[in-house]
């Protein structure tokens, strides 16, 4: 059975405030996977910087691909993924196998309200288009979905904790 729960979202630090509040609720470890991506960059070295130089893209899949190894042999973990990182497709579904989707939904007008609150980085160019997309994918994608729009950090966590305990509970029924 899949112990491990993927927090995916757009507003990287609001994920990992809940990610990290459910964790210790539910005695699980927190992985932030883009921290883990800028710790295998290095400090000198920052993400636009890398991906400007000639062979930026190619390193930085590399960096990805050696983070995810680590990733999907943690067991009993949160990862927290914000929606814009750029996890390769390949790299995505390695960590899906070992881990139950959990999506923090949250609709374009609250996301630029919240990014203000919780000084995540708002890009004003992301079109409806792109955010309607990238929200289908991850409703179908999840086992748990959750509606954060009005729902501040301790709040979202409380739920979360409810429903990733309740799944885990359904899922070690089945098996037996």
């Amino acid at each position: 059975m899949k112990t491990n729960f993927i927090f995916v979202g757009m507003l990287p630090n609001y994920i990992s405030q809940v990610a990290e509040i459910v964790a210790n609720k539910l005695d699980m470890f927190m992985i932030n996977f883009e921290d883990m991506i800028q710790e295998e960059i290095g400090t000198a070295t920052t993400l636009n910087n890398m991906l400007n130089s000639t062979d930026g893209q190619e390193k930085l899949l590399n960096i990805e691909k050696k983070v995810t190894k680590k990733i999907v042999d943690f067991e009993n973990s949160i990862v927290c993924i914000s929606i814009n990182a750029m996890v390769e497709e390949d790299n995505l579904k390695k960590i899906l196998q070992n881990a139950n989707a959990v999506y923090l939904q949250i609709s374009p007008h609250f996301f630029e309200k919240r990014s203000k609150e919780t000084g995540d980085f708002f890009e004003a160019e992301i079109s409806d288009l792109t955010f309607g997309e990238k929200d289908k994918k991850w409703v179908d994608t999840s086992k748990i979905v959750l509606d954060c729009c009005k729902l501040k950090v301790k709040k979202a966590a409380k739920k979360l904790t409810k429903l990733c305990t309740q799944y885990l509970q359904e899922n070690n029924k089945e098996e037996a």
